[in-house]
Order: C-alpha cells, then sequence, then structure tokens
C-alpha cells in the first residue's frame, strides 16, 4: 500500500502538468507515452509468437497510427492525406515483415487500434479545453472508483467473472451513476458541448455522460481480458503498485475515443 501511495503522488506531480501545457506538447508527451504502450502490448503478445515482429517496427506502426489520427482530429493534416499514408505504410510493413514472418498479422492491427486511435482521441479532447480534460477524467476515475466501493457494500451479482470476478453488476451500476452525476452538472455548467440548457440539451448531456462511463468499464474489462488471455497480472512494472500505461489508462483511452465522438457529433449539431 505505502509503494502504491508514493507512486500515486509521483503520477500526480508528473501528469499533473500536462493538463495545461499547449497542444503540441500534449501531443508530443501522448506520442511518448504510446510507444511505452506500444512496448508493453507487444512484449505481452510475443511470447504466443512463433516468430514475432520486431518491436521497432511495432512501435512504428501504432505512432504512425496515433500522429496521423490526432492531426487530423486537430484539424492540421488534410483527411485527403490519411488513407494514401496508411496504406502505404501497410503495403510495405505488411508486405516485407507481416507475410513473411509466422505470426497472425492481427497482432499489428489490434496495437495498432488499441493503443494508436484511443490515444489520439486523448490529444483531440485536450485541445478542446481544461474543462473538458477533467470531464473525461472525472467520468473516468469516478466510475472506477465508485464501482469498486459500490461493489463492496452493494454487489451480489458478477458482471463478468471469466475476466475479471471482483467487478459486479451493482458496483458497474454505482460508478456510472455517481459519476455521471458528479460530471453531468460540470459539463452543464461549462457548457462542454456548446448545445445549450434546455431539456433535451440535458438529456443529451446525461446521455453521452453515461455512454462515456459504460465505455470507461468495457476499456477496464478489455484490458483485464486481454491480461487473462496471455496470463499476466500488469502490462508492465513501470509504476509499481500501478502496473504499466495500459494499466493507467485502460478506462480514459476508451472513454476519450467515445467522448470524441460526441464532441465531433456536439459540433455538428
Amino acid at each position: 500500500m505505502r509503494t502504491r501511495l508514493i507512486t500515486s503522488i509521483v503520477l500526480i506531480v508528473v501528469l499533473l502538468p500536462l493538463l495545461f501545457v499547449p497542444s503540441a506538447v500534449f501531443f508530443a508527451a501522448v506520442a511518448a507515452l504510446s510507444l511505452i504502450a506500444s512496448y508493453e502490448f507487444y512484449r505481452m503478445v510475443r511470447k504466443q509468437d512463433t516468430k514475432p515482429l520486431p518491436a521497432s517496427l511495432f512501435a512504428l506502426v501504432v505512432l504512425a497510427v496515433y500522429s496521423l489520427s490526432a492531426l487530423i482530429l486537430l484539424g492540421t493534416l488534410s483527411e485527403a492525406l490519411f488513407f494514401p499514408l496508411v496504406l502505404l505504410l501497410l503495403i510495405v510493413f505488411l508486405a516485407k515483415r507481416v507475410f513473411t514472418h509466422d505470426v497472425n498479422s492481427a497482432t499489428l492491427f489490434q496495437g495498432a487500434l488499441y493503443i494508436g486511435l484511443p490515444f489520439a482521441s486523448l490529444t483531440y479532447v485536450h485541445a478542446q479545453g481544461i474543462m473538458a480534460l477533467l470531464y473525461l477524467l472525472i467520468l473516468a476515475m469516478f466510475t472506477d472508483v465508485f464501482a469498486y466501493f459500490t461493489g463492496i457494500r452493494f454487489g451480489k451479482h458478477k458482471l463478468a467473472p471469466r475476466i475479471s470476478p471482483k467487478k459486479t453488476i451493482e458496483g458497474a451500476i454505482g460508478g456510472t451513476l455517481i459519476a455521471v452525476g458528479i460530471a453531468t452538472p460540470f459539463a452543464l455548467y461549462f457548457d462542454l458541448f456548446g448545445i445549450g440548457d434546455s431539456f433535451s440539451s440535458i438529456a443529451l448531456v446525461v446521455l453521452f455522460s453515461v455512454m462515456v462511463s459504460l465505455i470507461a468499464q468495457l476499456g477496464d474489462l478489455i484490458a483485464s481480458a486481454f491480461k487473462r488471455r496471455y496470463d499476466i497480472k500488469d502490462f508492465s512494472n513501470l509504476m509499481p503498485g500501478h502496473g504499466g500505461i495500459l494499466d493507467r489508462f485502460d478506462s480514459a483511452m476508451f472513454a476519450a475515443t467515445v467522448l470524441t465522438l460526441f464532441l465531433l457529433l456536439a459540433e455538428a449539431i
């Protein structure tokens, strides 16, 4: 517990300033996180590959997907460039590496999508302002914390016993209700979605908050499924007591992806 607490304090000290840095700096910081995350994912899956892809190649593909996706979301790269570049990357890498190795090529796509797109979404949310990022963190973190305590107090029915035996349906519901109850007034007060405060707007923000909370829990379950499948406790031991980057960002990654979709939808309304 002491080690976990010390690590938590260090994480807060290191990560808190990232909330206030310019978008370009945040983009670079998340790119670094995506590289670490790609190594954690690679380290996990390579045990079951008879001839695994080179770690540098795997990291490069993840970084390419992250960078291109983030640049498009941020509006600094024309969408017309995205598909030709991605297609070129896939042709070159698949032709030279994937099809010449005894390895499931799905691993490459799986890692790129699991890491690259969610991290790009996190960058986009940050670019919308500090309040948007705080809204995301409130939903992801409060859902997780209150699902745990609600589950301990009221949990009777297992949510996904084969994947995460300790999670309960009651905990999931409690975590969502409390997190949404905190995040929704926050979003409405700062008008994060720019859709006003009519009854229909409030209902829409509530729906957005519920979906982000549920997707955050789904992200946590998917991470647990990966770890159970590959028989590991944590993705890495980078942060004592907390695991690795993918262990700490599993919920926020997925939550950021769906929040990005909602922000884009609200902008189009």
